[in-house]
């Protein structure tokens, strides 16, 4: 009989390291985090409650941030102004009788000439919406027909007429607390009050309010709403009346606007009347003295001094009391097919490390309203995100970040899931981030910019809750990133309580080793078979994943030099090389779960955690007959792969 000189098996280890290194060079762009350039917050002096008044004859403005002192601002190239109207931007918008609307930014900013509301000559009142900037409404006191415009003047969009008269004041409010969409209503001085969409189309018709009749009188003024669902009606006289009950009742408030000094003048005067859609309330009477109730009339006035000396003062608005923003609270969780999440990758406002190169991830993030409620979609905002800067922080101050806003190619980009569709209601987590004993009002989940509240309004002191679907996009591995919300313009929030944090995965490593790495098979007859179990060779090998990621593992034999060929069964110069994983399968009686090498890969494990083992027996049957009958060399490669 024929013997087979002695050879080893030799296990090869591979490793393998990935490492992505994105350069732009390709195209010429920039890197994505240096731009745009930083946003900064508009300065402006300019604060809610603050005031303005214009002047008819000669179109000079006056500002007061308390109410007392008075600074003359510039005065309007043209006279013939009527009224003035705060938007939500902080920009003042002035009319005059002509149609002429300008617009001046800041406390003290210079007047750009917008546009002419129309050819007419009797526009008599404008007002603002109080959350969407460059909303501005203007009315026509003939016919009370009323424009809007909704990009700060430069078009318009005209209403229908109602019932002929002379109208006195345009006004927005609502028709209790509790509803979300504001109203536009107007008057005429018969007391007559109407109703119309803020949104109205082309021609929409106004509604007459269910008492159309506030009073008696025949000498009304001007109106103003508020976020009570509060309206008030002026009667030159002085009085003022009020509904509480969407205008199907009014009457007089209990404390009315007085002068201690000199009442009798006073209530001579004819009045002008604002409110800042909270609850503070103003007069004004054309002597330039300005009366203000912090309550809306329900208890005493107190007065805010005397504008000047001119005796025709016609124009008075306060800064919106807006909604105030706090990014109070944050939790980083892995990504879920739904609108619900995965499990937390960390603790609440704590920052997080993704598992694995280009890993999805959510955020879902809380916005602290303040001052006001955040009416139904009364606020449009940008998730944004930078690179973190050279002093390690995700700071409240933005020092050394450069945020630009997350899109879907961005390398912290939007998450595109295949269930879930943008803008849809979120599912709450049991896990999700809360803010002290704070109402969460849940809004929507987001795979793209920009967001808002469709949901529900969200009331001062309350917090709404997004969800945000994103992921890594070839970002820098072993990276810090910061994410932030801004409004849609741009414009950071009041405040920054928190920034949320994630790091990227560092770069894949994937190794293998096996150990011991030789086995001995010793001088063999013809044909014969032998395995590293216990009781013959005794020396299972064990592969280990040495990387940082989870793994799977390949395995194939070789033919050797003489050569003997790898086969499927013992023949002519064909050897079996067989392996078996001994981790996942029972391999004490090959045969069974024992599988013949190839020259090619196959699979020997798969999801091997870092650091994991696979053990291995293998099994080795001879040619019979064989042609070589020096030592022989089978050596077993190991691959490892993500």
């Amino acid at each position: 009989m024929s013997r087979v000189k002695l050879w080893t098996t030799k296990f090869l280890k591979i490793s393998i390291i990935f490492l992505i290194i994105f350069a732009w060079i390709f195209s010429g762009w920039p890197q994505i985090f240096n731009f745009p350039p930083e946003v900064q917050e508009a300065q402006t002096a300019v604060t809610n409650g603050s005031i303005f008044v214009v002047e008819q004859s000669e179109g000079t403005t006056y500002f007061s941030s308390d109410g007392v002192s008075w600074t003359t601002r510039t005065t309007l190239p043209l006279a013939s102004a009527v009224d003035v109207a705060r938007d939500a931007n902080d920009c003042l918008f002035a009319l005059l009788s002509t149609g002429e609307v300008y617009k001046s930014c800041g406390a003290g900013g210079s007047w750009t000439f917008m546009d002419d509301a129309g050819t007419e000559t009797t526009y008599d009142s404008i007002t603002s919406h109080p959350t969407l900037a460059n909303y501005i409404y203007v009315m026509l006191s003939d016919t009370g027909v009323v424009k809007r415009s909704e990009d700060g003047g430069a078009t318009w969009i005209t209403s229908g007429a109602p019932t002929a008269d002379i109208f006195v004041g345009v006004a927005i409010g609502r028709t209790s607390a509790a509803d979300t969409t504001p109203r536009l209503y107007i008057c005429d001085n018969d007391g007559t009050t109407y109703y119309n969409s803020v949104t109205f189309a082309a021609g929409a018709a106004w509604t007459a309010t269910p008492d159309t009749d506030v009073g008696n009188a025949r000498d009304y003024t001007d109106l103003a709403g508020d976020i009570n669902g509060y309206l008030y009606v002026l009667d030159n006289d002085g009085p003022i009346v009020k509904s509480t009950d969407g205008m199907a009742n009014w009457a007089a408030l209990t404390n009315q606007p007085t002068t201690a000094t000199n009442l009798y003048a006073r209530v001579e005067q004819d009045y002008y009347i604002s409110t800042d859609y909270s609850s503070n309330l103003y007069t004004l009477q054309t002597d330039g003295i300005v009366s203000r109730s912090l309550d809306g009339g329900a208890t005493a006035w107190t007065s805010q001094g005397d504008v000047g000396a001119d005796t025709d003062y016609v124009g008075l608005s306060s800064s919106p009391s807006l909604p105030t923003f706090n990014q109070s609270a944050y939790r980083l969780f892995n990504n879920l097919d739904s609108t619900d999440v995965g499990t937390a990758l960390a603790a609440q406002d704590t920052a997080a490390t993704l598992g694995s190169t280009g890993a999805a991830f959510r955020l879902r993030m809380l916005l602290h309203i303040g001052t006001t409620q955040l009416d139904l979609n009364g606020q449009t905002f940008t998730l944004q995100f930078s690179q973190r800067g050279t002093d390690n922080l995700c700071d409240t101050a933005f020092s050394g970040e450069t945020y630009a806003d997350v899109t879907a190619a961005t390398v912290i980009a939007y998450n595109d899931n295949a269930t879930p569709a943008d803008g849809a209601a979120l599912t709450a987590n049991a896990n999700d981030p809360t803010h002290g004993t704070d109402t969460i009002v849940n809004q929507t989940y987001e795979e793209l910019n920009n967001f808002t509240n469709p949901m529900a309004a969200i009331l001062s002191a309350q917090d709404g809750k997004w969800d945000f679907s994103l992921k890594d996009n070839g970002a820098t591995a072993n990276t810090a990133y910061c994410l932030r919300a801004v409004k849609s313009d741009g414009t950071v929030l009041n405040t920054y309580t928190v920034i949320p944090q994630i790091t990227t995965a560092s770069a894949a490593v994937v190794s293998v080793s096996v150990s011991d790495g030789v086995v001995t098979y010793g001088t063999m007859a013809a044909g014969a078979s032998k395995s590293t179990l216990p009781g013959e060779l005794n020396d299972m090998q064990t592969a280990t994943n040495d990387g940082n990621v989870t793994e799977t593992f390949n395995i194939k034999g070789q033919n050797t030099a003489c050569p003997w060929t790898l086969a499927a069964t013992s023949g002519n110069d064909q050897y079996v090389h067989q392996f078996c994983n001994d981790t996942a399968n029972d391999c004490t009686s090959p045969p069974t779960n024992y599988t013949a090498l190839t020259t090619g890969y196959q699979t020997l494990a798969t999801g091997v955690a870092q650091s994991g083992t696979v053990d291995i027996q293998l099994r080795i049957t001879v040619p019979d007959p064989s042609s070589c009958f020096t030592s022989q060399s089978v050596d077993v490669t190991i691959q490892a792969t993500q």
